[in-house]
């Protein structure tokens, strides 16, 4: 099993801004032109700065249920690997 982060997300296809000011200023242009409220926040996937119609609120629920999810998979990472070095323990007799 391959350790891997639960919070990969796709970004590629996401209009990425290189800081904070260049974002909130494009999401303030949006907001005038349309009835969305945009906000601006850092991607922990690209380390960018994207847009999105989710509140302060409503991405801390998302983040702690990313963490949560990372932990059960860091669980079951570790447990993985522990099987595997006692297979070989076993196998090789290196006790």
């Amino acid at each position: 099993m391959k350790k891997k982060t639960a919070y990969i997300t796709v970004c590629r296809s996401k209009k990425k801004f290189k800081n904070q000011t260049e974002a909130k200023s494009r999401a303030l242009e949006i907001n005038k032109d349309s009835l969305s409220v945009l906000y601006a926040y850092k991607c922990n996937a690209c380390d960018g700065w994207h847009l999105t119609k989710k509140t302060d609120e409503e991405r801390k629920d998302i983040r702690k249920k990313v963490n949560e999810a990372q932990k059960k998979h860091n669980v079951q990472y570790e447990n993985q690997i522990k099987k595997e070095a006692d297979y070989w323990v076993q196998k090789n007799n290196w006790e």
